[in-house]
């Protein structure tokens, strides 16, 4: 198998390569991560000459050649099949989701709702909604309080970026979806609401666009695929898809946080 780290040291200075499955990582340390730097390139960059120069005066010349033939290797390189194989499941999971041209439009249309400010960056958070609401603490427990009926606790599988109410539920943005519905029910298929998300291709906000609920995502890396939109509804999960020129613009910050003394205006 070949080789996919390299490092060379010039007295106190470190200078290290790795090719990964799809990047190339040029670097250097003085012997801790706070004197680490480093710069990232993608394959197709790597060969058409980035970081080559640098490469040949750290490392030298035969270590420059065996990167080369690594990264024109790597499609066929065992090291990076796990990897390539969990590319190809999550472009199944879209391409296997019927496409509806409509949803772009619906994102632009006048009222749409967006999720991305709803906790306005931080925890604990109340959403009201008829009948019901969602209460989302530190702790990452979500805790619908029916009215008139006991309160149902959930644990959520990671932080909460955006959610929205139509349609009976709320719809949450945690990377990919997960939704309640105001008797406190989960409401989103398991296999349909976690797959394919995850570090290759991530949530990016949650909207409501009347009754209708919309999940928009955007790949880790650009070079695997542009962003696009899906429907979600509470009993069937994902129903439709559709691919996006461009992520859609974030919504606008709300008054009440960019009045609040501990804001500074940071994503």
């Amino acid at each position: 198998m070949p080789n996919h780290n390299w490092e060379v040291s010039h007295g106190p200075r470190v200078c290290y390569a790795q090719v990964t499955a799809r990047e190339v990582i040029v670097g250097q340390h003085y012997g801790s991560g706070h004197t680490d730097s480093a710069g990232v390139c993608s394959h197709a960059e790597f060969l058409a000459g980035r970081f080559q120069d640098i490469v040949r005066g750290d490392l030298g010349e035969a270590c420059l050649q065996e990167m080369i033939d690594v990264v024109r290797g790597a499609p066929n390189d065992l090291a990076f099949a796990a990897e390539r194989a969990r590319l190809r499941a999550v472009r199944a999971v879209l391409d296997a989701l019927p496409v509806d041209p409509s949803l772009p439009a619906l994102l632009a249309a006048p009222g749409v709702v967006h999720g991305q400010w709803a906790l306005y960056h931080g925890c604990p958070v109340s959403l009201a909604a008829p009948g019901a609401t969602l209460s989302i603490d530190l702790a990452l427990h979500a805790v619908v309080r029916p009215s008139g009926g006991p309160a149902v606790t959930h644990t959520l599988p990671g932080y909460v970026s955006g959610a929205v109410f139509a349609g009976g539920v709320w719809l949450l943005n945690i990377g990919g979806v997960v939704a309640f519905d105001t008797e406190g029910r989960r409401r989103s298929p398991e296999a349909l609401a976690l797959a394919p998300w995850g570090t290759t291709l991530r949530g990016w906000d949650v909207y409501a666009a009347g009754e209708r609920l919309l999940f928009t995502y955007k790949w880790f890396d650009a070079n695997d695929g542009g962003p696009g939109v899906c429907e979600f509804r509470p009993d069937a999960g994902f129903v439709g898809h559709c691919p996006l020129d461009a992520p859609p613009p974030s919504a606008p910050t709300p008054l009440e946080y960019v009045q609040r003394p501990d804001a500074d205006g940071r994503d």
